[in-house]
């Protein structure tokens, strides 16, 4: 039997118990639509692994799942906290994750172009970061060079 422990009990956990089910359901939401995009991009390029980059991966929620069902996950944040998280979630589940310390707008420099070698990406998500960088423009304008010509790019910010 599972219980649900108000978030009014849990110190420091901030937001309405309906804003943690809300929240809960987007994640839900979210994972379904980028399962599809991993599927038809999968199909696309004939691989059944590809080469993900999650930008702004903080402890590597998204990320973990993709490693899990396979694919190359490349986790870039300027957090080395988030970066140590990350890989102990990865650790948890039994996959690997590749980690590279540093800012979205860099980008390219980070994780490289599908040009050189074994650089870029088939698939770039971006999911809650724009909110918190200095230059949300900086920053979506370092994914297109990662990606080849129409390469699918998942973004994902705050209401605000």
């Amino acid at each position: 039997m599972a219980a649900e422990i108000p978030v009014r009990a849990v110190p420091g956990l901030r937001g309405t118990d309906a804003d943690r089910k809300r929240d809960g359901a987007r994640s839900s939401l979210v994972w379904d639509v980028l399962a599809e995009v991993i599927a038809a991009r999968a199909a696309q390029t004939g691989r059944a692994a590809l080469d993900i980059v999650d930008v702004g991966a903080g402890t590597g929620g998204f990320a973990v799942n993709m490693a899990s069902i396979g694919h190359r996950v490349t986790v870039v944040d300027p957090s080395p906290d988030a970066l140590a998280a990350a890989r102990w979630r990865a650790a948890e589940r039994g996959v690997t994750l590749t980690e590279v310390q540093g800012e979205a707008s860099d980008l390219p420099d980070l994780v490289g172009e599908p040009d050189t070698d074994g650089g870029g990406a088939d698939l770039v998500i971006c999911h809650n970061v724009l909110e918190y960088v200095d230059s949300p423009a900086a920053a979506l304008a370092a994914v297109a060079p990662v990606l080849p010509p129409g390469g699918p790019f998942s973004v994902v910010g705050a209401n605000t």
